[in-house]
């Protein structure tokens, strides 16, 4: 563990059964920085949120046995990434049909033309999508859609709702992959009360 005035970080052992203890340690943490009375309640559980999606997302997906979690905090945000050397980020790149469109998404992307959008993941009222300004990081955002009936999509990517969900508990959710080293790096943004 390292801590200095305003920045955090913890390794964390890809435990299913560390995720509690992990959790509490980085809201202990945020708490201890800010103020519990000062930190919202929304805010604070928008943050447990996404750091036990990542963890979990962290024993799922990475194929490693750690990573390094990174808490940062300024007078208007706090900062928190997951950072591993594991598997890049793959998606499922799907048309507002919920058919798949391009097949698979890996970084780095191999697109020619910046920015790009793809559709990941829709649940009938919202559409997950990714905006992709280079070939190693995604801005991850929602867009509010107009449909009734229950998409293919929907019953064909539900792994992605874990990315709905970092996506909308935080105020950002990005996604960036280093090719020279293999790091991979997923960060949110929370903005704290009265910013």
């Amino acid at each position: 563990m390292n801590e200095d005035q305003n920045r955090f970080e913890t390794v964390f052992e890809c435990d299913l059964e560390a995720i509690s203890d992990t959790v509490s340690l980085c809201v202990a943490y945020i708490e201890g920085q800010i103020g519990q009375q000062d930190l919202e309640l929304g805010v604070s559980t928008r943050i447990k949120w996404v750091i036990t999606e990542m963890l979990t997302n962290a024993i799922k997906h990475s194929a490693v046995e750690e990573c390094l979690l990174t808490i940062r905090i300024n007078d208007a945000q706090v900062f928190f990434e997951k950072k591993d050397s594991g598997k890049p980020l793959t998606l499922k790149n799907y048309a507002s049909s919920g058919v798949a469109d391009r097949g698979p998404i890996t970084w780095p992307l191999q697109e020619e033309a910046f920015p790009q959008h793809f559709q990941v993941y829709h649940n009938g009222s919202e559409s997950l999508t990714v905006l992709a300004e280079s070939p190693n990081r995604v801005v991850f955002y929602i867009q509010e859609i107009e449909s009734e009936e229950m998409p293919m999509l929907l019953l064909n990517t539900s792994e992605h709702f874990g990315l709905l969900i970092l996506t909308k508990a935080s105020d950002h959710f990005e996604y960036e992959y280093e090719p020279v080293t293999g790091i991979n790096r997923f960060r949110s943004t929370f903005n704290l009360q009265g910013s």
